[in-house]
């Protein structure tokens, strides 16, 4: 340490009063750049000499340079008790609450130095921590991040389709189906990406914002590539153990580059953290379902649901199951078969068995049944799905993110064409901004 920093200490402990042994000790120690030292020095002694401004400024250096501003605090506010006009004790005092983060408190002691109009040196000192705290208040408050990501994986039914090559309807007996219409299996690739943006204005209030994308291309058939883009975006509020939010939705599915479905809605959900390892959600959801060249297939939604999640100890490892109930009402009569309710469970559990690794499972059961009568198949459609997905996360480094996942889904109904078997298997890496 320079040897004029050296002898402000020492001033500074004349100024407060005849300076002790300890308190020129604690000030050599610092001097010579030992503030380690000086700070144990002052700690072994504080029990006898906390109270005297000279030995709790020479403690609050020793504690500020060793990396201690808590206990730099605890004594500049000491000396300030006694000296409330000590303007250099109180400069110290804002420097420990900088360090400790604690932004406000700092910079009303900032302002207060600047109040006494402080040579031109310290005010320089002191506008660059004042300029400093307005620049990290202004990055807590706003937080953006993104991503970007490429996978490449095997789908064995891209269009959701039966095996079968002939179907029976009533009206007409056994009727055979395009190939389009039949289980058709394709190699693809996604690119996802995606941009989170969080704006905090207070503790307990905030805005957030999402945009995604995903577009899917398979290689072989260009007929059920995809492009899923997705704006969610609403205030959340948090009040003790709870938090609310309240999401808006516009999310538009285009299929080979047509917009194919437009889904608009606003949502609500509640979550309680019961305990540090117990969490509950509820939430709700209403929109509806556009279909630009499908008027018939309009739909009007409602959406409820709660879930629950448990965090093993150690947080190595989390469950989670939910429940939910769905309705999508026909906007036309004429397509009122098309509408239907529904419900469904899910089930998941993810586990850390290494550091930046995670693995996960999850499985999920829907059960539909449409509002009218097929008037293809003369019945009314009923249908009982099944999911299952397994997963692994690895983060070789900071930014990167390696995943692979398998996914089974089965379709069971009561008209044969909607049935159908699909497995799909992918390999990526995304790449995470921050």
């Amino acid at each position: 340490m320079p040897a004029t920093k050296g002898l402000v200490f020492l001033l500074a402990s004349l100024w407060f009063g005849a300076a002790t042994a300890d308190v020129t000790e604690i000030t050599r120690l610092l001097q010579d750049g030992d503030a380690q030292a000086a700070y144990n020095m002052a700690v072994a002694e504080s029990a006898q000499s906390a109270g005297e401004p000279a030995f709790d400024f020479a403690f609050g250096m020793a504690a500020l340079e060793s990396g201690h501003p808590e206990a730099a605090v605890f004594a500049m506010e000491r000396v300030l008790i006694v000296q409330p006009g000590n303007h250099r004790a109180r400069l110290e005092l804002a420097r420990a609450h900088f360090l400790l983060g604690e932004y406000q408190t700092a910079r009303k002691n900032f302002d207060a130095v600047l109040a006494v109009n402080p040579p031109d040196n310290v005010r320089q000192r002191v506008q660059a921590f004042i300029d400093e705290i307005d620049r990290r208040v202004r990055s807590q408050r706003q937080r953006l991040t993104a991503y970007v990501g490429l996978i490449a994986g095997t789908d064995s039914n891209i269009n959701s389709a039966t095996t079968d090559s002939a179907v029976n309807i009533p009206a007409l007996g056994l009727v055979a189906l395009s190939v389009s219409s039949q289980e058709t299996d394709d190699e693809f690739r996604e690119i996802r990406g995606g941009v989170d943006y969080t704006f905090l204005f207070s503790k307990t209030k905030s805005l957030f914002a999402n945009l995604s994308l995903i577009d899917r291309n398979n290689f072989s058939s260009d007929t059920f590539d995809t492009r899923t883009v997705d704006l969610i975006a609403g205030p959340a509020f948090l009040s003790g153990r709870n938090r609310f939010r309240i999401p808006i939705q516009a999310q538009v599915l285009y299929v080979n580059n047509d917009s194919y479905r437009n889904l608009y809605s606003i949502s609500g959900d509640w979550t309680y953290n019961y305990s540090s390892r117990n969490q509950l959600s509820l939430f709700g959801q209403g929109g509806v379902l556009r279909y630009p060249d499908q008027s018939d297939r309009d739909a009007n939604l409602a959406l409820a649901g709660g879930s629950w999640t448990w965090r093993f100890l150690e947080n190595t490892s989390t469950f989670t199951a939910s429940a939910y109930y769905g309705d999508e009402s026909a906007e036309e009569t004429a397509g009122e078969y098309n509408g239907r309710n529904y419900s469904g469970i899910r089930a998941g559990l993810q586990w850390t068995p290494a550091p930046r690794h995670l693995g996960y499972v999850t499985v999920g059961a829907q059960s539909v049944k449409y509002d009218a009568e097929q008037p293809v198949f003369a019945v009314i459609r009923k249908d009982d799905f099944g999911q299952l997905t397994l997963g692994w996360n690895w983060q070789p480094l900071k930014n990167w993110l390696l995943s692979t996942q398998i996914d089974y889904q089965n379709n069971n109904s009561n008209i044969a064409i909607y049935e159908y078997d699909r497995t799909q298997f992918y390999v990526g890496a995304r790449y995470i901004f921050q």
